[in-house]
Parts: C-alpha cells; sequence; structure tokens
C-alpha cells in the first residue's frame, strides 16, 4: 500500500470516527438540559437576595443546598436564559462514549499505526539501503522525521470536528461562568475566558503531546521491524510515562512547590481537567518532549545498527 493511500485511509477512518462518535453522543445526551432557561437557578438567587443570605454561606431551597454569592447572583439573574457555553458542550463532546474511548489513552496508537505500518514496511524491503546511494543518512532521518509528523492531522481534525459542533450547539457562547455557576463545569475553562493566548497555548500542548507520541514510536521502530511488536511496544511505553509522569513528576511538585498533582497530569490534555496553570503544563510538556527528541537522537545514531536492522 503506497503512503498516499495509506493517507486517504486513514482520513476516511477519521471522519467515519467523527460521524459515530457524534451519533453515540447525541443518542445518550438529552441537549435540552443545556440549552432551556435555567429557571431554577434564577428562583434560587431570589431566595438568596429576599432572604439577605450573606455571601457564601450555605442555604437550603426546594430541597436542595446552595452556596452563592451576591456577583453570582446578579450574573445568574441577568443570564439565566443562555443556552450552554462552549465549552460545557465541548466537554460533554469529548467525554462522550466514542470519543472518550480514543482521548486520551488510545491517541497514541491512534496517532502510530500509519507510521508504524509505514516504516516497519520500510525498513523490511531495506530502503533505506537505497536510500544511502543517493542522499547521506541524516536526510534519511530527516525523512523519518518529515513522513512521521505529518500524521498529527488525524487528531487535529476530530479536534476540529469537536470545536465545530459544540460552537454550532452553544450558538457561540464562550462565557463559561453561567455553567460554572450551576456547578455543571469545572473552574478550569475559566482560564480560557477572555484570554485568547490560552488558546494557542492548548494547541501547542497537544502537538507536543502527538509529536512525543511519535518519537517513542520512533524510538520502538529503531529497534524492531515487526508492525505488531511495535505498536504493542509504543503503546505501553506511553501508557507507562504518562503513568510514571502524573505519580513521581506530579507527586514532586505537589510536595516541593505546593502544585497540585492533577494540573500536571497528561491524561487530561484533552479533556482540561483540573489543569489550572497553562504555562506551566507547557513547560512540563515541552520537557517531555525534548527527552523523547534525545532518545530519538540516541535510537538512530548508529548508523550501522539501522541498516543491520534492515538488512536482517
Amino acid at each position: 500500500m503506497k503512503k498516499k493511500h495509506m493517507l486517504i485511509i486513514y482520513f476516511i477512518i477519521t471522519i467515519l470516527f467523527c460521524l459515530l462518535g457524534t451519533k453515540v453522543f447525541f443518542s445518550v445526551t438529552n441537549l435540552e438540559l443545556y440549552r432551556n432557561p435555567d429557571e431554577f437557578y434564577k428562583n434560587a438567587c431570589i431566595y438568596f437576595t429576599d432572604n439577605n443570605i450573606e455571601d457564601n454561606q450555605e442555604f437550603q431551597y426546594d430541597g436542595n443546598y446552595f452556596q452563592m454569592n451576591t456577583m453570582q447572583c446578579n450574573y445568574i439573574a441577568e443570564n439565566y436564559n443562555k443556552t450552554g457555553s462552549f465549552f460545557l458542550f465541548f466537554d460533554r463532546i469529548i467525554t462522550s462514549p466514542v470519543f472518550l474511548f480514543l482521548f486520551p489513552m488510545f491517541v497514541p496508537v491512534f496517532v502510530l499505526i500509519p507510521i508504524v505500518f509505514n516504516f516497519t514496511r520500510e525498513f523490511e524491503a531495506g530502503y533505506i539501503i537505497h536510500f544511502l546511494q543517493r542522499k547521506s543518512y541524516k536526510k534519511y532521518v530527516t525523512h523519518l522525521f518529515k513522513d512521521s509528523y505529518k500524521y498529527f492531522f488525524p487528531v487535529f481534525i476530530i479536534l476540529l470536528y469537536i470545536i465545530v459542533l459544540a460552537l454550532i450547539l452553544s450558538h457561540g457562547n464562550f462565557d463559561p461562568r453561567m455553567d460554572i455557576y450551576r456547578s455543571i463545569l469545572g473552574n478550569d475553562y475559566l482560564i480560557f475566558y477572555n484570554n485568547f493566548g490560552n488558546y494557542i497555548v492548548y494547541f501547542i500542548i497537544i502537538l507536543l503531546n502527538i509529536f512525543m507520541y511519535i518519537n517513542i514510536g520512533l524510538i520502538a521502530i529503531s529497534h524492531s521491524k515487526n508492525f505488531y511488536i511495535v505498536l504493542i511496544e509504543s503503546f505501553l511505553i506511553t501508557f507507562i510515562f504518562n503513568c510514571f509522569t502524573f505519580v513521581f513528576v506530579g507527586v514532586f511538585l505537589q510536595n516541593v512547590f505546593g502544585i497540585v498533582a492533577e494540573s500536571v497530569n497528561v491524561f487530561e490534555i484533552y479533556t482540561w481537567s483540573n489543569i489550572t496553570n497553562p504555562s506551566l503544563f507547557l513547560i512540563v510538556n515541552l520537557v517531555y518532549y525534548l527527552i523523547s527528541l534525545i532518545f530519538v537522537y540516541f535510537s538512530y545514531k548508529n548508523k550501522e545498527k539501522i541498516i543491520m536492522l534492515c538488512e536482517v
């Protein structure tokens, strides 16, 4: 199978995955819960104001317990009829059954399948031997990076699809405060409110994460040309690495600097749950990417070893 055909097939698979995810999302989600005006919270605010309840003091209304302040109540009174925000729909879509299957656990496999397929076949065919007759080994390594890094696009297509769908369902409402005050969305999303720079940081972090997975795949390919072995090995390495960094790096930052371990959890890159410091998260993922890049460098440093792998 030619690489061009692989790209086309993977593009079709990506689109079908999006359609399946959308079908399941609409079948299991009651959108009216997020679209209808929330009279209940408005009435709770009226009760809060009429009874002169102090800010942040817990009170009971209609069998439910609330903890509000005057600023929140004023906002709810004016915006109770707003539809759910973009962030609410994005969160609900990406955590719906089909998309949650992919994000974050199987993103490495989804990205690496075409890369591992192409390069294990290339190694088996001894392509590097013919390549080195015309060009340098350095250019062959550049070819590895160039041909593998382009496969970041399936994940970005799916994310872009979810973003567009969330935009349509929310009618372009980028204000998450009503959803947060109603306790149906975490405070984490406030970092995006009126801060365009954090959107850029978010996508850079995702790129670094995907490129790190690709680097791990390239490292595994440098030791074997068996498609199944390389794919399984790559998945296990990424899973163990993500667990290790959460348990040890997260705990270290929490104990030494008082930073909540959850805020550097790589498993939350796509759902953005508990991520409150985008700059720190960017630095952490940049370090992870650079570490994986160093390992790629040493994996392909020995030209003779790679040639021997292709000849066996």
